[in-house]
């Protein structure tokens, strides 16, 4: 009981706040470079609907926001958040800023690149409908797609909210007193049982934010077919 009221409950919870914190920031950033990555929304005609643009330089700006858009989603999900974390702890220092901002810098890029294939692969009948009655580009992506699609992020968000879980308990040695500081600890002074229920604990973790996903996706219609 002591171990559970020591390290195990205060451990959780901190490597909890730290996951939820890291994931939800990631999934914002994602979903605003969304209306940029994306090539059929962020071009002088999205989904191919509407007059013509402006031209050769209007088509060439929308690949240069296209290309930095992505760039900057390929550079976050090519560090690992290890490395990012230990940059940022020369910046901010030691404590949570460092963990979060690693995870949220490095999963925005990942959840960012899967969600802009999502939009690319969306049937062209709405977003049509909506150009076609004067809306634009982001109408037609926050009030017409975002709706629709969110079901799928989600299915994305939480699968990297459970990878935010599994590396918060390992980013300890930015000053976070997460399960993977009290998993070294226990290591290294050979305490395995300690160390197992840690282990579980962060298991538990994954597992409520698995029920969590299923429960949201459910309500949202994201589910992903009928079940027998």
């Amino acid at each position: 009981m002591r171990l559970g009221a020591e390290k195990v409950l205060p451990g959780t919870w901190k490597t909890l706040l730290l996951s939820v914190v890291a994931g939800g920031l990631a999934g914002g950033l994602a979903l605003l470079s969304l209306p940029g990555s994306a090539r059929n929304l962020a071009c002088s005609r999205p989904f191919g609907a509407g007059a013509a643009g402006g031209g050769r330089w209007e088509d060439w700006g929308w690949r240069v926001v296209v290309i930095l858009t992505r760039g900057v989603q390929v550079l976050g999900r090519a560090l690992p958040e290890y490395i990012l974390a230990f940059l940022l702890v020369g910046l901010f220092g030691l404590g949570y800023w460092p963990a979060i901002l690693a995870l949220a810098v490095h999963n925005s890029g990942i959840l960012g690149r899967l969600g802009a294939e999502v939009v690319e692969n969306v049937p062209p009948t709405l977003p049509r409908v909506l150009r076609a009655t004067g809306s634009g580009r982001a109408q037609i992506f926050w009030l017409g797609l975002l709706p629709t699609l969110m079901g799928r992020f989600l299915v994305f968000f939480f699968y990297r909210w459970e990878t935010c879980v599994r590396e918060a308990t390992v980013l300890g040695f930015v000053g976070v007193s997460s399960l993977g500081l009290y998993i070294q600890d226990a290591r290294a002074r050979d305490l395995y049982d300690e160390m197992m229920v840690l282990v579980l604990a962060g298991a538990g973790l994954v597992l409520i934010g698995d029920f969590v996903s299923a429960v949201v996706r459910a309500r949202l219609g994201g589910g992903g077919g009928r079940r027998c």
